[in-house]
C-alpha cells in the first residue's frame, strides 16, 4: 500500500543528492578557495612536530626535560647532530644553558686536528649560538671561507652575517662573500656542489645564507631565480625532489628554512601548493610514532633526516612571529633590530608550476676541495653536512682479459652462467603425481563421473603452465647466474670502493682498505651500460644492491648496505668512467671497450674523489 509514497521519497533523494553535488562543482569552479586556504594550522602543525621530537628525544617537550638532555645529551653528540640542536634551540625562544656543550665543543676543537673548512664553520656558528663566543669564528674565517668549494661559501657567510670579522685583515666580509656565492650560481638558476645541474639543498642552503642581502638587485635576482626552481622541485605531495632524483624530508626541510629566510609562508603561497598540501604536510608525512623521522617511506628513525626536521620547524615557528632568519642569531643581533625581508614575489602571477624532470647525476666537478694540512688526522664522527676524506690511489688497470682482480687482493670465484629453473622437471612430475593421487581418491570414494576427471584434468594443465610460465631462483641461484654474452665485442674493467668512509665508521661491512670489489674485467655487448655491469657484478659476486627510477634515469641508492645519506646529507653513491664522472645517469652511459668504471662512495657529491 505504501509503495508509490516511498518509491517518491527515494526519487527526491535522489534528486536532492544531484542538486547538492552540481552546487559543489559550480562552487569549486566559480569560488575556488584560495590556493594556501588548507585549513590547517600551520604554526600549530610545526609547534606539533618540534614537541613530537623533543619528547623522543628528552622524554618530554617541558623545559626542564630540554635542559637535562642539553647539560648531558647533547655534550656526548659534539660533532654529530648536537650543533644543530643548539642551533635550533638558542633561536627557539627559549632561555637553555649550554655550558656543558661549550666545553664539551671547546675540549673536541682543542684535541682535534679539523681540516674540513666547514666542519669548522659549523663549529663556529655553535659557539656563537651557545655562548656567544666568536673568538672560534674570528680565528678560523680566514683559512676556511671558500675554501672548500660552494659549502664553505654559505656556511661562511652565515658567520659574517652575524658581524663576525676574521682575526687578519684580509679583505674578507659579507658583501664579498656574497658576490663570490652568486658567482656559483648554475646557468638557469640555484646551485650545486658539483656538476652543472642545480641541487635542491645545495641551492635552499645557498638562499638562506643569501637572505640578509636581498636588498642588492644581484642578489634579489638570483634568489627569485631559485625561488621559482625550488618551486618546480614539490611533489604532489608537498615534498621535494633532492640530489639523485630521490624525494625526501631532508630537502622538504631545507627548502622551507629557505623559504622562511626569505619571509615567505609556505601555506600563503601558490607557488608551494600541490593539491592542497604544503612542504610542512610533505615532511610530517615520514613521521614515525615516537615523533622522530625517517628518510624513506618504511625506513626506521633517521637522526640526520629529524635533526633537519627540528631546525626547520623552529625556523617557521621563527618567522611566523616574526623572529627573523635562522642563521641570524639572537645572541648576536636582539629580535627587535634587524628588519624581516620583505617577501620574494613574482613580478607577474605565477601558475602552479609543473614538477621539473629529475636531475641528472653530476657531471664533472666545479669546486674541488683545497686540501688541508694536518697532523695526526683523527677520525671525525658522522655529520649531517659534507665531511672530505682522501682516496686511496686508483689501482692501474690490469692488461690481461677476463675477470681478474690485483694481485695482492683475495681470490674472488668467477662467475658461471648457469641456466635457471632446474626445478621444472620435478615441479611437472609433482603436478603429475598430484593429480593422479586425485583420481585414484575419487575412484576410491565413489565419485566417478566423468566431470570430476575432467576438474583434475583442468587443475594438473593449469598447474603445468604455471610452472612454464615461471622461473623461480634461489639466492645462490641469482646471485651465481650469469647472461652467456656470445656477441662481446670488448671487455671493461670496473672497481667499488668506499674509501671516503673507512675512517668513519667500524661497521664490519665497511672493508678496512675501502675496497668491495677489486678491479675486475667483464665482456661487453653493443649497448651494455655502467649500470648493467654493475648489476652483472652485484649478481656474480653476491654484493648487495638497490636502485631506484625508470629507465634512463636508474639512481644507485646502496651498494653493499652502504646507503646515500648514511654519511650526511651529501653522501651517496658515484661512478666514474675513465677518471670523470659523466653528466648522464648510469643506465644511460654506454660503454665502450677498454673503459675504466668506478663505483665510488662520496661524502660530499665528488669533492671529496681526488
Amino acid at each position: 500500500m505504501n509503495e508509490r509514497p516511498a518509491r517518491a521519497e527515494r526519487r527526491i533523494r535522489f534528486i536532492t543528492r544531484i542538486a547538492a553535488g552540481v552546487i559543489a562543482v559550480l562552487l569549486t569552479v566559480f569560488f575556488p578557495m584560495p590556493a594556501g586556504a588548507s585549513g590547517i594550522d600551520t604554526v600549530g602543525q610545526a609547534e606539533d612536530l618540534i614537541g613530537g621530537i623533543l619528547a623522543f628525544k628528552c622524554g618530554g617537550a617541558e623545559q626542564e626535560r630540554v635542559q637535562a638532555w642539553i647539560g648531558a645529551g647533547l655534550p656526548e653528540a659534539v660533532g654529530g647532530s648536537a650543533e644543530w640542536y643548539v642551533l635550533a634551540l638558542s633561536q627557539s625562544g627559549e632561555t637553555y644553558d649550554f655550558t656543558a656543550y661549550r666545553d664539551a665543543l671547546a675540549a673536541y676543537t682543542a684535541s682535534k686536528s679539523i681540516a674540513s673548512a666547514t666542519t669548522r664553520e659549523k663549529f663556529a656558528l655553535a659557539f656563537l649560538a651557545s655562548a656567544g663566543d666568536a673568538s672560534y669564528a674570528r680565528e678560523i674565517l680566514p683559512g676556511a671561507v671558500g675554501k672548500q668549494g660552494v659549502m664553505s661559501w654559505i656556511y661562511g657567510l652565515h658567520l659574517l652575517n652575524n658581524g663576525i670579522e676574521a682575526a687578519e685583515a684580509d679583505g674578507i666580509d659579507a658583501k664579498s662573500a656574497a658576490d663570490a656565492l652568486l658567482s656559483l650560481e648554475c646557468e638557469g638558476g640555484g646551485w650545486t656542489v658539483i656538476g652543472s645541474v642545480a641541487d635542491t639543498d645545495v641551492t635552499a642552503m645557498a638562499v638562506q645564507a643569501l637572505a640578509p642581502h636581498a636588498e642588492d638587485p644581484a642578489v634579489k635576482a638570483a634568489l627569485e631565480r631559485a625561488v621559482d626552481l625550488l618551486a618546480g622541485r614539490e611533489s604532489e605531495d608537498g615534498d621535494c625532489l633532492g640530489f639523485g632524483g630521490a624525494i625526501n624530508p631532508e630537502s622538504t626541510a631545507q627548502v622551507l628554512v629557505a623559504l622562511c629566510a626569505l619571509g615567505i609562508d609556505c601555506v600563503g603561497d601558490a607557488r608551494f601548493i600541490r593539491n592542497g598540501k604544503t612542504l610542512l604536510d610533505g615532511i610530517e608525512k615520514y613521521r614515525l610514532p615516537d615523533g622522530s623521522f625517517c628518510h624513506a617511506l618504511g625506513d626506521g628513525s633517521n637522526e640526520n633526516t629529524t635533526v633537519q626536521v627540528f631546525y626547520a620547524c623552529v625556523a617557521y615557528d621563527r618567522m611566523a612571529r616574526g623572529a627573523g632568519n635562522l642563521y641570524v642569531l639572537d645572541r648576536l643581533n636582539p629580535p627587535e633590530s634587524p628588519e624581516s625581508p620583505e617577501p620574494i614575489e613574482p613580478e607577474e602571477p605565477v601558475k602552479e608550476p609543473e614538477p621539473v624532470k629529475e636531475p641528472e647525476e653530476p657531471a664533472e666537478p666545479v669546486t674541488e676541495p683545497e686540501p688541508a694540512e694536518v697532523s695526526e688526522p683523527e677520525p671525525e664522527p658522522v655529520e649531517p653536512e659534507p665531511e672530505p676524506a682522501p682516496m686511496t690511489d686508483k689501482t692501474p688497470v690490469p692488461e690481461t682479459e677476463g675477470p681478474v682482480v690485483g694481485p695482492d687482493a683475495p681470490e674472488t670465484p668467477k662467475a658461471e652462467s648457469r641456466p635457471s629453473g632446474g626445478y621444472k622437471k620435478w615441479a611437472y612430475l609433482g603436478v603429475g603425481c598430484a593429480g593422479a593421487l586425485a583420481c585414484i581418491v575419487l575412484y576410491a570414494v565413489g565419485k566417478r563421473n566423468v566431470k570430476n576427471f575432467l576438474a583434475v584434468g583442468a587443475v594438473v594443465i593449469l598447474g603445468a603452465a604455471f610452472v612454464y610460465f615461471t622461473d623461480f631462483q634461489s639466492v645462490g641461484d641469482y646471485y651465481s647466474a650469469g647472461p652467456e654474452k656470445e656477441n662481446a665485442f670488448g671487455t671493461v674493467t670496473m672497481t667499488i670502493r668506499c674509501d671516503t668512509v673507512t675512517d668513519k665508521s667500524d661497521s664490519d661491512l665497511i672493508p678496512a682498505d675501502g675496497v668491495i670489489l677489486p678491479l675486475t674485467a667483464f665482456p661487453i655487448e653493443e649497448g651494455d651500460t655502467a649500470y648493467d655491469i654493475l648489476t652483472e657484478a652485484a649478481r656474480a659476486f653476491g654484493i648487495q644492491m638497490e636502485a631506484r627510477g625508470t629507465e634512463g634515469m636508474r639512481y644507485v641508492a646502496g651498494i653493499h648496505y652502504l646507503y646515500e645519506y648514511q654519511f650526511g646529507d651529501l653522501s651517496g653513491w658515484m661512478y666514474h668512467v675513465n677518471g670523470a664522472a659523466p653528466s648522464v645517469c648510469s643506465d644511460a652511459y654506454v660503454l665502450a671497450d677498454g673503459d675504466l668504471i668506478e663505483w665510488l662512495y662520496s661524502c660530499e657529491i665528488g669533492n671529496d674523489l681526488d
